[in-house]
């Protein structure tokens, strides 16, 4: 999805037909758009909305090849400005 600065990757989900949905933005935690959060979209899609979840971190990295918390949490403090 465009973005200030370039496209942010995403993940999106909608109703198989019809048009003009209104539209969910699913807002993940620090681990970024894993299964659970695809779930979610897809299942929101199935109740009739448009439902998109942004890799909110992607320009910090794969948050999801992180095992230690402490250590994610402290890289993307560091990495994220309050503007984005």
């Amino acid at each position: 999805m465009p973005a200030k600065g370039g496209d942010m990757p995403a993940y999106r989900a909608m109703p198989a037909s019809g048009s003009k949905f209104p539209t969910v933005l699913v807002v993940s935690e620090i681990w970024g758009v894993h299964e659970h959060i695809k779930d979610v979209t897809r299942r929101l899609a199935k109740l009739g909305y448009y439902a998109i979840a942004p890799e909110l971190f992607a320009r910090q990295g794969d948050a999801g090849k992180v095992t230690d918390t402490q250590a994610l949490l402290r890289r993307h403090r560091r990495q994220t400005p309050d503007a984005e």
